[in-house]
């Protein structure tokens, strides 16, 4: 990542100006009229796969959250029962990944992806006798 280039002399922002005949980029200061060479032939890069995971974001207290869907769903953390936990889609947005759930425990607040997308093997609930 390019750092943020400011004046040594006022502290302001450098913006990036061009010199033509010597194809040069420079950075200028729009108060001072400092001037540097950059160090750099670029000013900007949009990278576009930053990170190949998926991410859960922030899931502090979510599973408290009213708004997010439910579901009884096997729990592989501390509790490894069955337990309500509450679901919520990948927060990165990016076209290689698919649309990954992600489960936060209401218990133990363990977070995990959807099993069935991990390939693991899920036990069923057991039936209660009537």
């Amino acid at each position: 990542m390019l750092a943020i280039p400011t004046c040594q002399e006022c502290s302001n922002l450098l913006y990036p100006i061009e010199d033509r005949p010597r194809r040069q980029l420079f950075y200028a200061c729009r108060i001072c009229d400092h001037r540097e060479p950059a160090k750099e032939a670029r000013v900007y890069v949009n990278n576009l796969r930053a990170g190949g995971e998926e991410e859960t974001g922030l899931t502090k207290g979510i599973s408290k959250d009213p708004t997010l869907g439910r579901r009884m769903i096997y729990c592989p953390g501390k509790c490894r029962t069955f337990n309500p936990c509450v679901y919520f889609q990948d927060q990165s947005r990016r076209t290689t990944t698919g649309m990954t759930l992600f489960y936060v425990c209401t218990q133990c607040e363990t977070v995990f992806k959807d099993p069935k997308l991990e390939g693991r093997e899920v036990p069923e609930p057991e039936e209660e006798a009537v």
